[in-house]
């Protein structure tokens, strides 16, 4: 694939990955999805809503790529490693996701369940992802490649998905 279909392909999965994420989240706070104990008819509604969530995390991960790639040259060490750090944050929450909906998803929410495992890994993955975004704001900042409003933007909004839709854009306009 080349260069520029790439850029595009990373564009899209990041547009995409942002509304995903803006719907999942404007779903899961509404009544619609209501939580209920494994085996139950609510959990079963409740953990296919859960699943989902893999969807947004792969597309926004897509897009954290494609930012570094449009990026690359023009960011140091910092830039390189604040942008590992997001990636390392949505893989893991990523997996936390996937092995608490899909490989325990059967298991109780127990002290020292694989099931509660899997939601640590989450939750440290949610603080690298924060705590990397706020470096890939400044990364970006001092790499000038996408505007400067972007780079403040970006460790504000990308937990509500916004950042990735704004960074798709940008990506596929470059």
């Amino acid at each position: 694939m080349r260069t520029e279909h790439q850029r595009r392909a990373l564009a899209i999965a990041s547009i995409v990955g942002g509304i995903a994420l803006i719907l999942y989240l404007v779903v899961g706070n509404t009544n619609m999805i209501d939580w209920g104990t494994p085996g139950t008819a609510a959990y079963r509604t409740y953990e296919i809503f859960n699943r989902l969530m893999a969807l947004p995390l792969a597309c926004i991960g897509m897009g954290i790529v494609g930012m570094y790639l449009q990026q690359r040259r023009q960011l140091r060490v910092f830039g390189t490693v604040s942008f590992m750090v997001v990636l390392t944050g949505i893989a893991l929450m990523l997996v936390g996701n996937i092995a608490e909906f899909w490989l325990f998803t059967d298991s109780p929410y127990a002290e020292g369940s694989p099931r509660n495992l899997a939601w640590a890994i989450f939750l440290v993955g949610v603080l690298l992802t924060v705590v990397g975004s706020v470096f890939i704001g400044l990364a970006t900042w001092c790499a000038k490649v996408f505007p400067r409003w972007s780079a403040v933007i970006f460790p504000i909004t990308l937990p509500f998905g916004i950042a990735s839709i704004v960074f798709g854009i940008l990506l596929w306009l470059s």
